[in-house]
């Protein structure tokens, strides 16, 4: 089964804890956290089943946190010229 995988870009004076329950909640609704920072940027790339029940269970985590997530956005290859 083909995956989806996304980038959660959370607002800068959103508290470390939430971003670690964000990504316990992501593994508890059978997603992959591929990578966190929590410096500079705060961000979790995770991945998820590409199936609707897989993409509408994370999709409704970040609603519920949305007062800390500035966006999400595809996980993507950028190039310049």
């Amino acid at each position: 089964m083909s995956s989806v995988q996304k980038i959660i870009l959370f607002k800068k004076n959103t508290p470390v804890s939430v971003i670690e329950e964000v990504a316990k909640e992501i593994e508890a609704k059978s997603g992959k956290v591929v990578s966190s920072t929590s410096k500079t940027v705060k961000t979790i790339t995770y991945s998820v089943d590409s199936n609707a029940i897989g993409v509408a269970a994370i999709a409704n985590i970040t609603s519920e946190k949305s007062e800390h997530i500035e966006e999400v956005q595809d996980d993507a290859i950028v190039t310049t010229q």
